[in-house]
């Protein structure tokens, strides 16, 4: 079905409220999303293409209303209020990779956990890319303990770790990082000294209470008192959190007559349709896109960066 495949990797610049709607019962009102069975950080697929639908529209916002340029972006990403055509592109949940979490040395550390990176080079494999390098594996890190790069000194909150130097540790922050965008430049500099590895009890416990948390008032500019059932708390992903989500292009859904303008462009491209939609999503995707709500508060920007199989091995 999807014959163009690409990874793209996302590092929060900023911290990100992807909501998840009230939590019924929760204490905290407004959550961010996570997987139901793991309970790890993720963005929906929907909010995701969405904000990557207007990162793309807005890019070319003086074309916008051009009929080639505005029939490109309905059969990339779905025609507006038209549930009879299916959208050219797909693009999965963005998952966590990598969790920051405040280190008593070198201010703060990566963290991940082997099934972590097992589901990464799993989703690596469905667009054709084999890893190629020693990743650590299952049963080499146990509760309390940690694998991190050779004489890397890190020392994870208020909890207390057994620290166990790992080559593998290394060489797994080596082959990620030409993965992500130059523009986070904390990753690129610091990655390959602050990283461990810790437990998948141990990882899922940091990503569960290292969230940020904020309370949110409105004040009567009457009164200066806060306004009734005005005051909320809202979960934040923090800065420096790095996730990847799969994007994958297919045919583009319509009956030949109407393709009309984009039939003409793609036969000048001398691609296939898939091709055509992913090569015109590349060159739109900005290198900062803004996701989930705080828009104006400067919440939600992500570094990103796209590329297929061929960049990741050379």
């Amino acid at each position: 079905m999807f014959k163009s495949n690409r990874l793209l990797t996302l590092c929060a610049q900023t911290s990100v409220h992807a909501g998840s709607g009230n939590d019924m019962g929760g204490v905290i009102d407004l959550p961010i999303q996570r997987e139901k069975h793991t309970g790890f950080p993720k963005f929906e697929s929907s909010s995701l293409k969405g904000s990557l639908r207007a990162e793309v529209r807005n890019a070319d916002a003086e074309n916008y209303l051009d009929m080639e340029h505005s029939q490109i972006v309905n059969y990339t990403f779905g025609p507006e209020g038209d549930t009879n055509t299916a959208a050219s592109m797909a693009v999965t949940d963005a998952r966590c990779l990598l969790f920051p979490v405040k280190s008593v040395k070198g201010v703060f550390a990566w963290v991940t956990c082997p099934m972590v990176i097992k589901r990464f080079i799993s989703d690596l494999s469905i667009i054709g890319i084999e890893c190629n390098c020693a990743i650590p594996q299952e049963g080499t890190v146990s509760t309390n303990s940690m694998l991190t790069p050779d004489n890397a000194v890190i020392m994870l909150d208020e909890n207390v770790y057994n620290i166990k130097p790992d080559e593998s540790v290394n060489d797994f922050a080596k082959y990620i990082l030409p993965m992500f965008s130059e523009n986070a430049t904390l990753l690129q500099e610091q990655l390959e000294t602050n990283i461990a590895v810790l437990s998948d009890d141990d990882f899922k416990m940091i990503v569960m209470m290292g969230t940020e948390v904020l309370f949110r008032n409105k004040i009567n500019p009457k009164t200066g008192t806060v306004e009734k059932g005005a005051l909320f708390q809202e979960e934040m992903l923090p800065s420096e959190t790095v996730l990847y989500a799969l994007l994958m292009t297919g045919p583009i859904y319509d009956k030949p007559e109407n393709k009309g303008a984009i039939a003409k462009a793609v036969a000048k491209s001398g691609c296939t349709e898939d091709e055509f939609i992913m090569n015109f999503l590349t060159s739109k995707i900005p290198a900062v896109i803004q996701l989930g709500g705080g828009a104006t508060l400067g919440k939600g920007l992500l570094a990103t960066k796209i590329f297929d199989r061929s960049e990741i091995q050379s």
